[in-house]
């Protein structure tokens, strides 16, 4: 393989499920066998392209599996004749329907990568689809979407790394639509033939003469690296003094065209002979005077696409005044451009929220590939405008997962009705577009984390970032009357009854020098507690930072006591980008 590796080549070509990788013998081919049963070996090698299938089942969450009817299994390769399939809601991720399910019905989806609508899928004519991508991320997802009552499935995803500097467009995704290599032959033609695991149809027409050569062609300093067979034989007009034409017709009169045409010669021409001709698609030119090298490979495409009318594009190769010999052509392809403006969401916060995902062991048939786009499509219980997905009442255990810091958009922490115990994070504190954390009566999250030893800080080295609602010491003991009355006495320190203002009672908590509470998370609570707020939390009415003497002041809560009313939570979670 070359050492480039950007575009990326996705042949769908079995049966329609999920997406599958794996290694074969070329670096980088990821090559997966949808439906294998975990009975069956994996990874296997499939006999006749020598490739290595592994079973999908680590690159998906869903779906049953099946296979095609046992008489129809010798028609196909062995990757084509298993199948997972979706019956179970309508976001899921090539294709042989093989009447799997017995219903002799073949199923019609819709098939996105990533965000984007790539290509509707009816199975009843045509089961292989392929595309040469560049994906934006380290994460590629395609997305099987239900549009009627039939079931998406699939059989197999292969996905083949190619150079940069081979099908190159500045316009967008290459969506096949052709390819052949011209030849009276009936070999299809793939990987080992092919070293990107490419598949080449055969095509003859009654007016074509073909040409061909024994001898090996030269393709080294062609990047397309075509097939020896495929560059072996040529076709020519049957008459000599005839252009030779091609008509290729892409799927829909509103694509926008590339055609690739390969050459190379194959016979020897005298020194007085010559084989120059004209090359137009849909009688604009694309090469003058064109000669092709005798056992090179060569590739020439328009350099901008095109509407072809009529749905017709007409590649016209004509013979020139100088030429002794007949235009020729030895392969085709032909690519509409795949338009994909929709961005995935954020790498970091999709990994951040499968990370949490995994964490919390959460399974949801809708919670697969990116959670926001297709955005009709995104997660259950996933407000997208910023991201808000929604784990209430999940069943979730244990403490706060670290991941959540990672959301970095973060506006809302929504958890509640789980079970979730142990300290709220200190990373929350350092979370500044966390604007809401609720309440819940049954779980506890504790407010305050015992840490570190304390060791007083002044005002001067450190201070904290909001500066609004801060009292002095003196405001503190004024306050408390000289701290009279305690209310009681947690990990902190002890909490006094006051009076802000002489009319507003307040709870004050007094870090002790003996507390396990540290400066920095005294410093983190204050922050945090001074920008998130919601009507079932207690509110923090200011903080004493002054030297030694540092002080939460909490609004008074006179149905309880106030370390009941400072747990919250933290079972309600986020908003991200």
């Amino acid at each position: 393989m070359e050492s480039s590796h950007g575009l990326l080549l996705v042949a769908l070509t079995a049966t329609f499920a999920i997406i599958h990788f794996v290694q074969a013998q070329e670096e980088g081919f990821i090559s997966l066998d949808s439906g294998l049963s975990p009975i069956e070996q994996s990874p296997y090698t499939e006999p006749a392209t020598g490739l290595q299938y592994s079973s999908d089942s680590n690159f998906i969450q869903t779906g049953k599996i099946s296979r095609i009817q046992r008489s129809l299994e010798g028609r196909h390769l062995k990757p084509q004749t298993t199948v997972r399939y979706f019956p179970d809601g309508i976001r899921n991720f090539n294709a042989i329907y093989g009447n799997y399910d017995g219903l002799n019905i073949y199923p019609r989806f819709d098939l996105y990568i990533g965000p984007n609508f790539w290509v509707t899928i009816d199975t009843e004519k045509r089961v292989r689809r392929e595309i040469f991508h560049i994906p934006r991320s380290n994460i590629l997802d395609l997305c099987l979407v239900k549009t009627d009552g039939s079931t998406p499935f699939i059989s197999a995803i292969e996905m083949r790394p190619v150079p940069n500097n081979t099908y190159i467009t500045t316009s967008g995704s290459l969506k096949l639509f052709s390819r052949f290599y011209l030849s009276n032959s009936e070999n299809v033609l793939r990987y080992e033939e092919d070293v990107y695991d490419r598949m080449w149809n055969y095509y003859n027409q009654s007016d074509w003469k073909q040409i061909s050569t024994s001898l090996t062609e030269n393709t080294g300093s062609n990047r397309f690296r075509l097939p020896q067979d495929a560059l072996k034989t040529a076709v020519t007009p049957a008459n000599t003094s005839a252009p030779l034409i091609i008509i290729d017709v892409p799927e829909s009169a509103n694509d926008k065209v590339y055609i690739d045409l390969h050459f190379a010669e194959v016979q020897v021409l005298q020194a007085n002979e010559t084989r120059e001709f004209d090359i137009s698609l849909n009688g604009v030119s694309i090469n003058d005077s064109y000669r092709p090298l005798y056992l090179q490979s060569e590739t020439i495409h328009n350099p901008s696409p095109v509407l072809c009318e009529n749905q017709m594009c007409i590649v016209t190769l004509t013979k020139s005044s100088k030429s002794t010999h007949p235009p020729l052509l030895n392969a085709i392809e032909g690519f509409a451009v795949a338009d994909f403006p929709k961005a995935d969401t954020e790498d970091n916060d999709v990994v951040a929220i499968n990370n949490i995902k995994a964490a919390y062991g959460l399974s949801r048939i809708s919670w697969q590939g990116d959670p926001c786009v297709p955005r009709k499509f995104s997660w259950d219980g996933l407000n997208c405008s910023d991201t808000d997905p929604n784990l209430s009442s999940s069943g979730l255990t244990g403490t706060v997962d670290g991941g959540i810091q990672f959301l970095t958009h973060l506006e809302k922490l929504d958890l509640s009705n789980n079970s979730l115990t142990g300290i709220i994070p200190e990373f929350l504190a350092n979370m500044k577009s966390l604007l809401i954390i609720k309440k819940n009566t049954t779980t506890h999250v504790e407010a305050v984390t015992p840490r570190a030893n304390f060791t007083p800080r002044s005002i001067s080295e450190t201070s904290i970032k909001t500066k609004n609602r801060r009292f002095s010491h003196a405001e503190v003991m004024e306050m408390t009357n000289n701290f009279e009355r305690a209310l009681g006495e947690g990990g902190f320190g002890v909490v006094y009854h006051g009076y802000l203002n002489g009319s507003q009672e307040v709870a004050v908590k007094v870090l002790s020098e003996s507390s396990s509470q540290g400066y920095k998370h005294f410093k983190a609570e204050v922050e945090l507690l001074l920008r998130v707020h919601h009507i079932n939390l207690v509110n923090l009415v200011g903080y004493c930072d002054e030297r030694d003497h540092l002080a939460l002041i909490y609004e008074y809560m006179s149905n309880g006591d106030l370390v009941e009313h400072i747990y919250y939570d933290i079972s309600k979670l986020f908003l991200f980008h």
